[in-house]
């Protein structure tokens, strides 16, 4: 093959921006640590299909290697929220979906601009409180949850509803091992990814509202203390958001339960997990807080891997054409916000391709779907 002489030192930002070592470049490329030292030091340069290799682990576009100059830090901080297990896995890996996630807000900023912030209620002291506002601003009833017949049906409306509020809701595959999702503040262009490796719908929908939390408080700071005060506000707040106090008080007194103790979980827990489709952590906190269960029941339900293990080996995708696909990947903030610039010809038909990652009769099916208003 031949060489490919990119800038070396856009390559060196890149795998530093990465968390990515010579080490790592030079087993996904199948080279030796020496020969990727030389591309970095630029006495040598990668072949075609090293610089793919390169740029698929690094989260970059072959041509991004090219440039002269790297580019501006983006302002948002990320936000991560912790793995089903407690410690954080490839750490380089989420920070390719960032980089990747950053770049659709971009994007969503372009979109948006002369047009008025989003109009996210003002977060309150009380998780309960401001729980109750949000499902005001969404227009939510818990009576839905209940009567839906899968927990899949929630995550999808709840989406649907944020998403109807211009905050952008992706799905990204992160991996098992690591973080749940983050979330990227903006005044205009508000972004949350949600991981889709872990497949259970109501651990997305807890991970989605957690980040909804932090996307209305806007702190500048990361989120990889599960301990911290903010952390806990935004798990109070989600959990108050599926589960209101006189709700799961009904239910208790229904089933004539008082308390539930942590090796209730598969039982109790799971019951009123499907009640509300909520998740088990989100269930155990709940019931913490209104001093149904014990810290140890939250313990549980946070080392325990069973509700996860319940959607082992299930595939959303099996079945499903490319759109459907895209259109779940990506959300219908992101792909009304691409054709509006491809329709304004801020975007050429190929870079609208390339973003949604689709081909012509790919693109042209997913407008059909979506239909207007762009």
């Amino acid at each position: 093959m031949v060489q490919v002489h990119i800038n070396p030192g856009i390559l060196r930002w890149a795998m530093d921006d990465a968390h990515v070592s010579a080490e790592r470049l030079a087993s996904a490329t199948g080279r030796d640590a020496s020969e990727v030292s030389e591309w970095v030091s630029g006495s040598s340069a990668p072949q075609t299909g090293d610089l793919k290799k390169a740029a698929a682990l690094l989260g970059r576009s072959v041509q991004f290697f090219f440039r002269t100059t790297p580019p501006k830090p983006v302002e948002s901080v990320m936000r991560f929220r912790s793995a089903v297990q407690p410690e954080i896995g490839d750490f380089a890996t989420q920070i390719q979906a960032f980089n990747g996630a950053a770049r659709l807000q971009r994007i969503l900023g372009q979109a948006a601009e002369g047009q008025r912030g989003i109009q996210l209620p003002h977060p309150a002291l009380d998780p309960a409180e401001y729980a109750e506002t949000v499902r005001q601003w969404l227009d939510w009833d818990v009576g839905f949850q209940r009567r839906a017949t899968s927990k899949s049906a929630v995550f999808k409306e709840l989406r649907r509803r944020i998403e109807e509020q211009d905050i952008a809701v992706i799905l990204r595959d992160m991996g098992e091992g690591n973080c749940r999702g983050f979330s990227i503040p903006s005044y205009t262009a508000p972004l949350i990814a949600v991981n889709s490796a872990y497949k259970g719908p109501a651990i997305r929908m807890f991970t989605l509202l957690h980040e909804l939390g932090h996307i209305a408080h806007g702190e500048q700071a990361a989120c990889l203390d599960s301990s911290n005060d903010e952390e806990r506000w935004c798990d109070s707040f989600a959990a108050n958001f599926l589960l209101p106090e006189h709700e799961v008080r009904e239910y208790f007194s229904k089933k004539k339960w008082n308390w539930v103790d942590a090796d209730e979980l598969g039982e109790k827990v799971r019951l009123t997990s499907n009640r509300f489709k909520a998740s088990w952590q989100c269930v155990a906190i709940r019931l913490r807080e209104l001093d149904l269960a014990g810290q140890e029941l939250v313990d549980a339900a946070l080392s325990s891997r069973r509700e996860a293990n319940e959607m082992s080996g299930f595939a959303p995708g099996g079945g499903r054409h490319t759109p459907e696909l895209r259109l779940d990947e990506f959300g219908s903030t992101v792909v009304h916000a691409v054709l509006r610039l491809r329709d304004s010809e801020k975007l050429t038909e190929f870079d609208a391709r390339r973003i949604l990652d689709v081909n012509e009769p790919q693109l042209a099916t997913i407008r059909s779907v979506i239909g207007g208003g762009f």
